[in-house]
Order: structure tokens, then C-alpha cells, then sequence
């Protein structure tokens, strides 16, 4: 391995030497080597090549030496604050450059880095084309910083709204579907087999909870996980229930969607979701109404910030199942109630 980094500094020094007499043939030259340069490269001398390439104020440089960032792991650490003074002036290649090559660096605290880089922006347009595709280099270590980029973004680039809520929504999905894997690996309690509820709707028979020595949640005390499975896959939302101020006899079902839940989406089995927990409440449907509450830490949020869904739904009374199911969206809870 040391003669072959040793092979590859020599041949990255003989590809800059070529560069300064014929820029075209000595750029081909450097692409070569640095595809050679195996990943968790740890050669220091190999890598204070490519850091005085990235650094010296070559754009052509800097973009071939971009490309080899990640290759040196832990070593890149040693170079943020120098990316970071980089993408803080006022020149736009450079800036761009040290920005994307942050987005290389395995390190927290070249999100930091970035996060302040973006902070420290108000052109859109860099945001949207450099910065935060650095940040979303990061995946799931993001999670930290997400809200705080997005608050930011909402002040001073409001009309990409699409744009970055769509990324910044596509990290939090990276997160929840992490955090699920690891939650579902667990042996976790299932209050109710929605499996059972197909069961009993071809039978027509009425639905009972799969574990008869669960005890249900209490929904009038606070939010309450529930959490169910269908076609083995393990799911858990919040869930409360509570009197509309107008009607004290009715019922308000909130199903929560926020970092917290995992599995399958509730608006994807609505009928399923109301049949299940309106017969573990033995709630009466002519006197209950649904409300899926998105936060936009779900990543579901289609407009980026927090929605509500009221659904509709029909009931068959001799099955004692809801049958179909129309949901419309608000950007309110009072809204939601008020249809």
C-alpha cells in the first residue's frame, strides 16, 4: 500500500507539472490519478496534494480535487476551516467549490460548517445549488440541523419553498425510515392485527382486538402510541381522542404523523386505522370525527409546514367496517372541523 500511494504522488505530481504547460492534456492526467486513489485513503503526502489543489484558487483544480475529498475520510477533517473561509468570500467559484467539498467531508462539523455557510448567504440561488446539496450529502447525520435550515430558508428563500422543503422532507424520510428499521428489529407489543380486520370484513363478523390481554390506551388522559401491523410490517402512530367544544357528546380522533411515527403512512389504510380504533374505543362513527395531524418533521408535509387532513368516511353498519374513505386537506385544525 505505501509503495502504491508513493506510485500516486509521484503520478499526481507529474499530472500538476504537465498541468501548468498544457491545461487540457494535464486535467486528463488528474482525473486519472485521482480515480486510482483508494477510498479511506489515509497518505498525508498524497493528501496535501489534493488539499493544495482544492485550496489553491484554481477552479479547474479545485473541481478534479473536489472529486477525491471523500476518499481521505477523517484526513478531510483538517481542511474545514480552511473550506469554510473559502466559502465565506466574496468570489462565486471559489465559494461554491469549498462548499460542495464540505458536503465530502465525513465529519459533524463540517455540517456546522455548512449550516453557517448557509446562514451567512442570502443569494437563492447559491443556496439552492451548492449549499444544500452539501447539506443533503450528509443524510441522516442532518437531523440535528434540519429545522433550524429550514426556518432559515423559509425567511430568505421563500419562493423555493418547493424546492427545499422536497429536500430537507427527503432527509426526514432518510431518518424516519433509519429509525424504523431499528425500532422494527425490536420485539414490540402490537395493540391490533389489521390483518384480523380483513379477516372479519370478508366474514362480516365484528372486529376484536388480536391480544386480549393488551389493555388499551386511555385517550383521554394524553397522546397514546398505537401501534398495529399489516402484512408484516410493524407501524406505530399517536393517537388522542377529544369533545368537540360545540358537540360534548362527539368525539375528535387525532392520528399523529410526526418524527416520532414509523411504518405505514395512516392516510394509506384510513378504513383500516378508524375500523381498528373505533372498535377498541367503541366509538359511534355518526358522532366522530378524523383528523390526521402531519408535523413537517414527518416529511410527509406537503406544503412544508403543519397539515391537517379531515377524512370522510362511509360506514357500513351490518359489518360494522368504515368502507371507503375521501380526505381533504387544511392548514388548520379549526378549518379541518368546520367542514
Amino acid at each position: 500500500m505505501l509503495e502504491r500511494n508513493a506510485d500516486l504522488r509521484a503520478r499526481l505530481i507529474s499530472a500538476l507539472s504537465c498541468y501548468e504547460s498544457n491545461t487540457a492534456l494535464g486535467s486528463s492526467a488528474l482525473e486519472r490519478v485521482v480515480e486510482m486513489i483508494p477510498d479511506q485513503c489515509a497518505d498525508k503526502g498524497l493528501w496535501e496534494c489534493v488539499r493544495s489543489c482544492l485550496t489553491g484558487g484554481d477552479s479547474v483544480l479545485a473541481n478534479i480535487a473536489l472529486s477525491a475529498v471523500e476518499r481521505f475520510g477523517p484526513l478531510a477533517e483538517h481542511v474545514i476551516q480552511e473550506l469554510l473561509s473559502l466559502a465565506q468570500r466574496e468570489e462565486k467559484s471559489e465559494e461554491r467549490f469549498a462548499t460542495v467539498a464540505l458536503g465530502m467531508v465525513p465529519s459533524s462539523q463540517a455540517i456546522k460548517a455548512i449550516v453557517e455557510i448557509i446562514e451567512s448567504w442570502s443569494d437563492s440561488e447559491s443556496i439552492m445549488h451548492a449549499a444544500l446539496p452539501a447539506f443533503f450529502n450528509h443524510g441522516l447525520e442532518t437531523e440535528p440541523y434540519l429545522d433550524r435550515v429550514q426556518s432559515y430558508l423559509d425567511r430568505v428563500c421563500p419562493a423555493e419553498r418547493e424546492i427545499y422543503c422536497a429536500v430537507l422532507n427527503s432527509l426526514r424520510d432518510q431518518i424516519r425510515m433509519s429509525k424504523t428499521e431499528e425500532i422494527q428489529a425490536l420485539a414490540l407489543p402490537v395493540v391490533v392485527d389489521l390483518d384480523e380486520i380483513k379477516i372479519a370484513r370478508e366474514g362480516a363478523s365484528r372486529w376484536n382486538p388480536m391480544e386480549a390481554d393488551i389493555d388499551k390506551p386511555d385517550l383521554s388522559e394524553c397522546e397514546q402510541s398505537f401501534r398495529f401491523r399489516l402484512k408484516e410490517t410493524v407501524s406505530e402512530v399517536r393517537v388522542s381522542c377529544q369533545s368537540y367544544d360545540d358537540e360534548p357528546w362527539s368525539s375528535v380522533v387525532v392520528i399523529w404523523v410526526d418524527e416520532d411515527w414509523y411504518g405505514i403512512h395512516p392516510r394509506t389504510v384510513p378504513e383500516l386505522l378508524a375500523t381498528a380504533i373505533k372498535g377498541l374505543y367503541d366509538l359511534d362513527p355518526e358522532d366522530t370525527r378524523w383528523v390526521v395531524r402531519e408535523l413537517p418533521s414527518s416529511g410527509h408535509a406537503e406544503t412544508g409546514v403543519e397539515e391537517f387532513w379531515r377524512i370522510h368516511f362511509d360506514y357500513d353498519r351490518h359489518t360494522e367496517h368504515y368502507t371507503s374513505a375521501t380526505c381533504r386537506r387544511y392548514q388548520s385544525m379549526t378549518d379541518a372541523l368546520k367542514q
